[in-house]
């Protein structure tokens, strides 16, 4: 008696059209989560002749592939139609895509070459940097958010706190230091975090305040294995190398931490979740004209990739 083919981890896109295969009238466009999928989901095109599924992946894992977690991502995906469909995976290939966070790829890893039907929200860094920065490039208009106000200049100096936090982050990816930045509960401000945004005006403030803050923060084992002078050091190797090419700040600014820097900076007049909510569910990106999507290289991949596929999947196209 023959054994059935084992499937790979369920939340694997391969696993999901094994189980209900893509419908030829349906385009897929997955996000890593259901945070993303209110942003996607909201600005997708309706009532067309092609139907557009925005599916959740369950982390960008299982959206790019991890070879060494073995995970399956798109690219095997393609690699599986090519090897048992007749046809190949060019079909497929025009039907389905995938939209990641970039997690400071584009600085860790410059050279890498992707999967052409995967997106990155590269040149920022996720996609709520990404809605910050599309708020300024539409000129920061006034938003209420409850009984606060979303204003430039209410904002402008949370971002330059939230680049020099993102230099620690991409600091610790070069190092593989293992350092951990989230918060231990959901909708929580980390207490390093709020602490170091307090004193960030005080001069030298990352070496003295956020540094010795972050690491005071992390498990006893990370604290044996790596020192201040170390995470320093670090820094300011990355800071140098940011300011020499001239990186953008916004491929610099984890989104989470910018809302949270946000809520701190205002008293607490506003939540970051709340803040996060509204960016990602506002009416406002339905709308992004052609002048404004030429700043983002990810609107306009994702622009000549439905040009080239005949399939408008946005609001917006």
């Amino acid at each position: 008696m023959e054994s059935k083919p084992t499937l790979p981890s369920y939340h694997s896109i391969l696993a999901k059209f094994e189980i209900a295969p893509p419908h030829r009238k349906s385009t897929y466009l997955l996000v890593e989560g259901k945070p993303d999928h209110q942003f996607w989901a909201r600005n997708r095109r309706i009532g067309g002749a092609v139907k557009v599924h925005i599916q959740p992946m369950k982390g960008k894992d299982n959206i790019i592939g991890n070879e060494k977690k073995d995970i399956l991502g798109l690219p095997e995906l393609f690699k599986h139609y090519d090897e048992t469909k007749e046809g190949g995976s060019e079909s497929i290939r025009k039907r389905v895509i995938g939209i990641h966070d970039d997690d400071y790829d584009q600085i860790v890893e410059p050279g890498s070459e992707t999967d052409p039907n995967l997106f990155s929200t590269k040149v920022p860094n996720d996609l709520e940097a990404l809605l910050v920065n599309l708020w300024l490039k539409k000129g920061a208009p006034k938003i209420p958010i409850g009984m606060w106000m979303m204003e430039k200049k209410k904002v402008s100096p949370a971002i330059d706190v939230a680049c020099t936090i993102g230099m620690l982050r991409v600091a610790n990816r070069i190092g593989n230091w293992r350092l951990i930045f989230k918060a231990t509960k959901r909708g929580q401000i980390q207490p390093w975090l709020r602490e170091s945004v307090r004193r960030s005006n005080q001069e030298g403030w990352v070496e003295s305040v956020l540094v010795p803050q972050l690491i005071k923060a992390q498990p006893k084992f990370l604290k044996k294995k790596i020192s201040r002078n170390k995470v320093v050091r670090g820094y300011r190797e990355v800071k140098e190398r940011c300011e020499a090419d001239t990186i953008s700040r916004f491929a610099l600014v984890n989104g989470h931490d910018l809302c949270k820097i946000i809520q701190v900076m205002n008293g607490d007049e506003v939540k970051h979740w709340k803040l996060e909510e509204e960016l990602r569910l506002s009416n406002r990106w339905s709308k992004i004209n052609k002048k404004t999507r030429k700043h983002f290289e990810l609107f306009n991949r994702i622009d000549e990739w439905s040009k080239q596929n005949n399939s408008k999947i946005f609001k917006w196209q």
